[in-house]
This record gives structure tokens, C-alpha cells and sequence, in this order.
């Protein structure tokens, strides 16, 4: 399980996930994977992450995704065909029980009209594809998806008020706050002393800026630990499985670039 934190202001657009994988009883496989994975082409730029099944045919979601966007042509096709093309795929290769969604957040000018889009796919329900741009014609957007302990909700709903208010009066070098104040919100699910479990303390937040491709990513570890740089896909190239070895993460942010990683 996962819990994922999507949001925007006018300036920028932002997504925070935990780093666990579990299987369904909770049991922990690993508290260190990287879910999100960058996805931009010549004429947009999305983050997206997931939540459910951690696997497809033994291989993680992120690489799976990594790997199917990889062989395709990306080019000059807009966010549609692109979430679209994800739809297929994973109604196709994932046949098995169990919930898994995509969700995702990003910017294009596609066709000279710049719009911001939030997705979400499901392989359980076919129907669940939203392409949401109206709502992110509004000054902030959040949303939460994953597993949320329904007794933290009402606590949840009243933190996440404060942080609305706070993304709407961004000021030039906030966009480390919000993160700060979205990865908190996480950690409210982790936290529950039941359901906890399914949800990991370590988080990863990235945001990135309305017309920028080069996303910042941030690791919010609890102990010392090697990372990985989230996946990225582009029509140069796509870019999995780099170690990112550092003795405190907690301050660490790295570019996701395909062409200038540091």
C-alpha cells in the first residue's frame, strides 16, 4: 500500500509518496522504493506514483511503467495519449486481484493551449480515468489517494485545510515548505499505531515548476540508507535504477533531468 499527496498551486505542481512496499497482510518488503517516476515529452511534463499491488509479473510498478513507456514513441503526443496508452497497458498486463492505481499531475502546451492535468487509473474499475483539468484552473488543488486509515480522516481533512492556505500565499523558496508541510500529511498515516504498517515514514517529495522539466526531487528518510533517483522517461532516453548514496538524506535533493542528473 501507498499513500499519495497530489497538489498545485498556480505556480507549481507537487506529489509526495511513502517509500514502503508491503504485501496485503502488511508485510514489509522494502522501505526504500522510489515509486514516482518523471514522464515528459516535447510538449509536457507529468509526476506520477502508485498505490495497491507493488508488483506486475515480479517486477515493481515504477520499473514496469519505466519499461512500457520506454518502447513508446512519445514525440510530440499530448498527456491524453500518453495516459491513455498507461490505461491500456495495465488493464492488459495486470489480470490479477488486487488493486493498483496510477495517479498522477503535470503541465502541457500541447497544441499551443497550456493547460495542468491530474489522472488517476485503476485496473479494478475501467471507468476510473479522470483527466482533471478544471479543477486545476483553480488557484490550489489537493488530493489524496492510497491507503488512509478512516479514523485519522477527520484529522487529516483539518491539516490539510492549513495546508491549502499556506500553498495559496506561496512566496519565492516555499516550494521546500509545502513539501515539507505535504510529507507531514503522509506521515499522519503512518503514524496509526494499527494501520501504520501499510505506510512508511521514509517519503519522497517532488515538485516542479509550471514550464520546467526538471522536477526537484526531495528524500524525507528516517535513518541513514542508500536512495534511489526516481525514474524518468523522455524521448532521449529512459533512466531507472540509479543509487543515490548519501550520509544524511534528510536534506538531500537531487534535479531529475535525463540530460543533467546531480
Amino acid at each position: 500500500m501507498t499513500l499519495i499527496i497530489t497538489a498545485a498551486n498556480k505556480n507549481c505542481l507537487f506529489q509526495t509518496s511513502d517509500m514502503r512496499l508491503t504485501d496485503q497482510n502488511g508485510k514489509l518488503h522494502d522501505d526504500f522504493s522510489v515509486k514516482q517516476t518523471q514522464v515528459r515529452g516535447n510538449h509536457f511534463c507529468f509526476l506520477t506514483s502508485y498505490t495497491g499491488v507493488a508488483y506486475i509479473k515480479n517486477v515493481k510498478v515504477h520499473d514496469w511503467l519505466t519499461n512500457e513507456l520506454s518502447n513508446y514513441k512519445i514525440g510530440n503526443k499530448g498527456p491524453e495519449d500518453i495516459v491513455t496508452f498507461l490505461r491500456e497497458k495495465l488493464n492488459e498486463t495486470y489480470t490479477h486481484k488486487g488493486n493498483l492505481i496510477l495517479t498522477g499531475i503535470g503541465w502541457s502546451d500541447y497544441e499551443d493551449i497550456f493547460q495542468r492535468f491530474y489522472f488517476s487509473i485503476s485496473n479494478v474499475d475501467s471507468n476510473c480515468f479522470v483527466l482533471d483539468k478544471k479543477n486545476l484552473e483553480d488557484s490550489i488543488f489537493l488530493k489524496c489517494d492510497g491507503y488512509l486509515p478512516a479514523t485519522q480522516e477527520d484529522y487529516f481533512n483539518k491539516r490539510s485545510k492549513k495546508v491549502r492556505k499556506f500553498m495559496k500565499r506561496e512566496k519565492k523558496g516555499d516550494r521546500k515548505l509545502i513539501t515539507d508541510k505535504l510529507v507531514d500529511l503522509i506521515r499522519i498515516g503512518a503514524n496509526h499505531k494499527l494501520h501504520g504498517k501499510f505506510i512508511g515514514k521514509n517519503v519522497t517529495g517532488i515538485y516542479v515548476g509550471t514550464y520546467d522539466f526538471s522536477p526537484i526531487a526531495r528524500y524525507y528518510s528516517a535513518e541513514k540508507t542508500i536512495v534511489y533517483l526516481p525514474n524518468s522517461v523522455s524521448n532521449e532516453m529512459a533512466v531507472k535504477g540509479i543509487k543515490i548514496t548519501q550520509s544524511d538524506q534528510r536534506d538531500s535533493f537531487f534535479k531529475i533531468n535525463p540530460k543533467d542528473n546531480g
